[in-house]
């Protein structure tokens, strides 16, 4: 089931420099969590942690995020929620986080991706 999300304009994102603070307002203003509960049902769950450890292991690798920019948008949102979890310093927590907004304005600024 397909069901639209509206994604924000590539202007809207957070700048390059953005604060921690500033990428958790972004990310509450267009959280795609409802979204996806709905596109993957009960396989929520399973399926946001997997989209996260595959953008974690591309950011640990250098990599270019993989995924749609929804899906780097739920990783993102994933993300901001769990980090406090994990003991993750912000400071070791905001790089990844600001190369996830990276990854989704070049992918909305691409024809091909929307």
């Amino acid at each position: 089931m397909n069901i639209p999300f509206k994604l924000p304009m590539p202007d809207a994102l957070p700048g390059a420099n953005a604060t921690l603070e500033q990428i958790r307002r972004f990310a509450h203003f267009n959280d795609p969590t409802a979204h996806f509960q709905r596109c993957w049902g009960d396989e929520y769950k399973k399926n946001a942690q997997s989209l996260w450890r595959q953008c974690i292991q591309s950011y640990k690798a250098g990599s270019p995020p993989g995924g749609t920019s929804e899906e780097l948008l739920m990783c993102l949102t994933y993300d901001i929620v769990i980090s406090p979890y994990l003991g993750v310093p912000d400071s070791n927590n905001l790089p990844f986080l600001r190369w996830l907004l990276e990854g989704i304005r070049l992918k909305l600024e691409d024809p091909t991706e929307v």
